[in-house]
C-alpha cells in the first residue's frame, strides 16, 4: 500500500546548481532528497553533482556562457524551461521563476552584499545586478505558492524586504545528519579548550574576527580551522601578526564526522552573514556550545538552547567564548537534546503535511 501510494503522489523536482562536498546548502538538497523520495518519485535538476548517487533520477544541464553572469542566467533560464514541461511540483534550493516553492537555504542576496558592504557591487557587477532583480522577481511571482525559511531571521527579512504574507512562509529546520544523532555523546575533557571553525567562504563566516577574538583569551585556548578559501595567506598573516602562531591550526578541507567534534568545547562561527548553517546543527548534535552572533540564523536559538549571539565586535565574540568554554555536561546534553528532535522523521513530517502527500 505504501508504494502504491508513492506513485500516485505527484513526482517532485529539485533544482539545485551544484553539489560540493563542504558544502552545507547541498547536505540539505541531499536531505531534501531523501525525504522526498518516502513518499515519492524525485528529479534532481543541477549543472554538477558529486555526492554519493541514489536511485532517483538526475539530469545534468548544459554549462554555457563566458562570463559568471552568463553562465548563472543559462543555468536559471535552462531550468526555468524545464520547470515549464515537468509534470509535477517543483522545489528549488535556487532562484528559479515559475517554481511551486523556493527554498531560501542561501538566505537573501542583496542581505548578505549589505551585511559585507558590498552594495555597491550591484551597480558595477552584471552577475549582482542580474541576481537582484532575479531575486525580487521570483519571490514575488504571484505563481509561487510557498517560500521556505531555515530561520526566523530570513523569514523576517523576507517580510519586511517584499511584504510578502507570512501565510507564504514556512519554517523549516536543518536537520540533524543520522550519523550525528546515532553516535553516543562523547564529552571532551574538562582540561581542553579547543575551539573549532568550519566551512569556506572565510570572509562571510567571520574567520578574522575568530581569530583576533583568540587572541584576547588566555594561551591555553586554541583554535583549528577546517575548510579552505582563496585568501588562506591572508589569515595566515593576521595569525602570525597576532603571534597565535602555536595556537591556530589550519587542518584543511575535510568531511566532519560526529567524531571529529567529540574532542572541541565550541564551534565559533561569527558570520557576517548567514541563513542557518549546517556546521551549527553538528555541533549542537554532539554538545559543542556554538559562537556566532547577530548576522546569523542561529540567533533564532538561546544561550539555553546552546548558542552565544555575539555582536561583531572581537571583544564580544571573546565573551561569547569564555561562556562556551566554562559549560557543564548537563549543558551540553540540554544542548543536544534540544537539537536532535529536528531530524530526518521531523522533515518528512514537515514535508508531507507542506506539500499534502498521501501516506
Amino acid at each position: 500500500m505504501e508504494q502504491a501510494n508513492r506513485h500516485n503522489n505527484k513526482p517532485v523536482c529539485i533544482i539545485r546548481r551544484n553539489y560540493r562536498v563542504d558544502g552545507g546548502a547541498e547536505v540539505a538538497t541531499s536531505n531534501y532528497m531523501n525525504a522526498f523520495s518516502q513518499f515519492t518519485n524525485v528529479t534532481l535538476a543541477c549543472e554538477t553533482w558529486e555526492g554519493p548517487r541514489s536511485d532517483e533520477q538526475i539530469i545534468q544541464f548544459e554549462s554555457a556562457g563566458r562570463t559568471r553572469a552568463a553562465t548563472y542566467r543559462h543555468f536559471v533560464e535552462t531550468a526555468r524551461k524545464f520547470v515549464s514541461t515537468f509534470e509535477g511540483l517543483s522545489h528549488a534550493h535556487e532562484l528559479v521563476s515559475g517554481v511551486d516553492v523556493i527554498r531560501l537555504g542561501d538566505g537573501l542576496h542583496r542581505s548578505w552584499l549589505e551585511a559585507a558592504g558590498w552594495s555597491w557591487k550591484a551597480f558595477l557587477d552584471p552577475f549582482h545586478r542580474y541576481k537582484l532583480g532575479l531575486e525580487e522577481g521570483v519571490l514575488t511571482d504571484p505563481r509561487l505558492k510557498l517560500i521556505i525559511v531555515n530561520s526566523d531571521f530570513v523569514g523576517k527579512d523576507v517580510v519586511t524586504r517584499f511584504g510578502i504574507h507570512t501565510s507564504k512562509l514556512l519554517l523549516i529546520r536543518n536537520i540533524v545528519r543520522d550519523e550525528f544523532k546515532e553516535l553516543p555523546l562523547n564529552q571532551p575533557s574538562k582540561r581542553s579548550k579547543r575551539l573549532v571553525f568550519i566551512g569556506s567562504g572565510w570572509q562571510r563566516k567571520g574567520l578574522g574576527s575568530a581569530i583576533r577574538a583568540l587572541g584576547l583569551l588566555s594561551k591555553d585556548v586554541t583554535l583549528s580551522i577546517y575548510g579552505a578559501d582563496r585568501s588562506e595567506q591572508k589569515y595566515k598573516r593576521l595569525v602570525s601578526r597576532l603571534g597565535l602562531q602555536e595556537r591556530v591550526f589550519f587542518r584543511g578541507i575535510k568531511k566532519i564526522m560526529p567524531e571529529d567534534l567529540d574532542s572541541y568545547n565550541a564551534l565559533v562561527h561569527p558570520a557576517i552573514y548567514e541563513p542557518f548553517p549546517n556546521v551549527a546543527i553538528e555541533a549542537l548534535s554532539r554538545g559543542l556550545a556554538v559562537v556566532s552572533t547577530e548576522g546569523s540564523g542561529t540567533s533564532d536559538f538561546s544561550e539555553e538552547q546552546g548558542v552565544a549571539t555575539c555582536s561583531q565586535s572581537d571583544q564580544s565574540i571573546a565573551e561569547g567564548i569564555r561562556w562556551a568554554l566554562d559549560l557543564s555536561p548537563d549543558e551540553r546534553n540540554q544542548f543536544r537534546d534540544h537539537i536532535v528532535q529536528f531530524d530526518s522523521t521531523y522533515l518528512q513530517k514537515a514535508l508531507k503535511k507542506a506539500y499534502q502527500f498521501s501516506s
